[in-house]
């Protein structure tokens, strides 16, 4: 019984990994910047490959 006793009880939050808790920010706490990051990204891309087909 003893044994019991000393066992910690195990947290959900040690469960989840590094990538996770960062896609859990992302997708909580940082939603906004990130989506506006992705979009200047996608502007960059099609950009990019305008330029390219241009030459």
């Amino acid at each position: 019984m003893e044994l019991l006793m000393k066992i910690q009880p195990i947290l959900e939050q040690d469960l989840i990994s590094n990538s996770q808790q960062i896609g859990i920010n992302l997708s909580t706490h940082f939603f906004l910047p990130f989506e506006l990051i992705s979009i200047n990204l996608l502007i960059a891309l099609i950009g990019a490959i305008t330029v390219a087909s241009q030459y």
